[in-house]
């Protein structure tokens, strides 16, 4: 097989969520998560619970630019609603990858949101990692992104978590803490790039927050995927005005 080619070498996932929805009234389709999976092209909505009335993904009317609001199940603690690709994504041989997103909260309460690459990506999928008072509970084997838990009641900030790379995942929520709080109904722009060693940089709003060699494993297949998770409090909602994703093709297969 031919290890390079001319054209379309870069993978890009652009969502400008200008009117594709999740209708929150219309996922309740069966008692089990699978039977309301649904495509938003080319990605995919999955989650524990996302067959729950209240739980969708839905434009929000007159949003200049276009914006949609992930809200969560409202069933147990840890459902969520995802959206993401398929586990498609290889560090070693796709990188440099970016993910980026421009996202706001209503309010600081009662959510957990996750922004970044998991290595699972199950149709059942619910929280990716959780955080109380100073620490992190990192739930899946493989992820690199950005964090937000109000029940870290350190700061209320977002933070940058990673695990499953050469370098132990941190699970003192202090050491991977960003300088930004969020600010509710203000919108705050978060990009993550990995190269193909595993090394990974976060910023905010355009400044550097965080870099970690080792932060990623370099062999496990990653989903890029927004996560917004009930916490068995109220029904947790993101606004998102877009998502965006990009790798190289792997030309080697």
């Amino acid at each position: 097989m031919a290890t390079e080619q001319s054209g379309r070498g870069r993978i890009e996932v652009f969502m400008d969520f200008l009117g594709a929805e999740l209708p929150l009234a219309g996922t309740a389709s069966g008692a089990d998560a699978t039977a309301a999976l649904c495509n938003m092209h080319p990605l995919v909505i999955r989650g524990e619970g996302i067959e729950d009335a209240d739980s969708g993904i839905v434009p929000v009317a007159d949003a200049l630019s276009g914006v949609v609001r992930f809200t969560s199940p409202n069933g147990a603690a840890g459902d969520a609603i995802v959206l993401g690709t398929e586990t498609c994504i290889g560090v070693a041989k796709m990188a440099p990858i970016v993910i980026e997103c421009r996202c706001e909260m209503a309010a600081l309460s009662d959510r957990e949101i996750f922004i970044g690459l998991c290595g699972n990506f199950d149709d059942n999928q619910d929280e990716v990692l959780t955080g109380s008072t100073g620490t992190l509970t990192l739930t899946e084997t493989d992820l690199c992104g950005f964090f937000f838990d109000s029940g870290l009641t350190e700061s209320v900030k977002w933070y940058m978590p990673y695990n499953g790379g050469t370098t132990t995942g941190e699970t003192d929520a202090s050491d991977v803490v960003s300088s930004v709080t969020p600010v509710a109904a203000e919108f705050d722009i978060l990009r993550l790039e990995v190269d193909n060693n595993g090394t990974a940089r976060w910023y905010i709003n355009g400044t550097l927050e965080q870099t970690k060699a080792g932060a990623i494993s370099t062999s496990v297949v990653m989903s890029a995927q927004i996560a917004v998770v009930y916490t068995a409090t109220s029904v947790a909602t993101l606004d998102v005005d877009y998502f965006y994703i990009s790798a190289n093709r792997d030309w080697t297969v």
